[in-house]
């Protein structure tokens, strides 16, 4: 597979191979957790573990005050999040112009988003980033 990646405005063809990352810490599904700050939840979609944004990752990660949206807490390298250049400690902001601020917000838009690439809005460091990435299906 080929995936288009936009990064420092020049669009770049990575290849990728695709496969199911499922760590033995994963959990299947967080509903029912109510946004705990200690789930740990593994969209395999993107192929990151993520958990939402608390005052205490904003402190931790260094971002802006008032930052939302979800902490990446793990990358899998043969992943496409870590193909589009998706990192640990990055936060996920909005997935198609669509604010993301829990799980269930970030595996409806990749739903809605289909077989098409995502536009994923990345805040790292402080600093905002757009990444394209086409989940796995």
């Amino acid at each position: 597979m080929t995936l288009t990646v936009v990064r420092d405005n020049r669009e770049q063809q990575l290849r990728a191979t695709l496969g199911e990352f499922v760590p033995e810490t994963a959990k299947a599904d967080n509903e029912g957790e109510g946004g705990d700050a200690a789930s740990h939840v593994e969209t395999g979609k993107l192929g990151v573990g993520v958990e939402p944004v608390t005052a205490q990752l904003i402190s931790q990660l260094r971002l802006p005050a008032g930052t939302q949206g979800l902490a990446v807490m793990q990358v899998d390298p043969s992943s496409p999040a870590a193909e589009a250049g998706i990192n640990e400690g990055d936060v996920i902001e909005e997935v198609n112009r669509q604010p993301v601020r829990s799980v269930a917000d970030l595996k409806a838009a990749l739903q809605r988003t289909g077989t098409r690439p995502a536009l994923l809005l990345i805040n790292r460091g402080g600093n905002s980033i757009f990444l394209t990435v086409r989940p796995r299906q």
